[in-house]
């Protein structure tokens, strides 16, 4: 398993273990910061310490939360770049229909947290660049003088990654990393 796919798998349980922790400190100590709120004879620093804890499950909660939407960003990003081999941040935002800054920020994030495997923005095209993507394209075959020019055409396909959902396009038969997340891929 890819350093990437690991990363995926281990935020998106980091993110549930959050929450259920967040809830559950809510609910027992905001339940009891209630009670013991009406009750007369309790110390009033024991209720400070109660709703300081239910402060802190409510972060737990925010935290959470805030890491479901970057996997759910991180997701929906790499099916529209896969879609755009030019990894345009401005086309990206305006898809998202959110503002480049914001799009390149979370891009940052996911790269720093090794979501994307070896990518890095491009700050002067402003793109996202993936080294691993080749430019099937843009390939030739330079022949000498008198040479015969042999052009074998290899057949591609596209595969969808089972990790992040990108579309790759991948050599028939063979197995390849995912151009976004590293996870292998096999075209049969």
């Amino acid at each position: 398993m890819n350093s990437s796919k690991v990363t995926l798998i281990t935020t998106q349980i980091i993110e549930k273990v959050q929450f259920i922790i967040g809830i559950i400190i809510v609910f027992l100590f905001g339940i009891s910061a209630l009670v013991l709120t009406f009750d007369k004879e309790m110390d009033f620093n024991a209720i400070i310490v109660m709703y300081v804890f239910v402060a802190i499950g409510v972060v737990f909660i925010v935290l959470s939360r805030r890491r479901r939407r970057l996997i759910k960003n991180f997701k929906d990003y790499v099916i529209r770049l896969s879609a755009d081999p030019t990894g345009s941040i401005e086309n990206l935002a305006s898809s998202v229909n959110t503002s480049q800054d914001i799009v390149k920020a979370n891009l940052q994030k996911m790269i720093y947290k090794k979501y994307f495997a070896n990518a890095y923005i491009d700050e002067v095209q402003n793109r996202i660049v993936f080294p691993t993507i080749i430019d099937h394209n843009n390939v030739s075959n330079n022949s000498q003088q008198g040479d015969v020019q042999i052009k074998q055409e290899a057949e591609y396909l596209a595969v969808t990654c089972n990790n992040c959902g990108g579309v790759n396009k991948i050599t028939k038969g063979k197995v390849q990393d995912c151009e976004f997340c590293g996870s292998p891929l096999n075209a049969k």
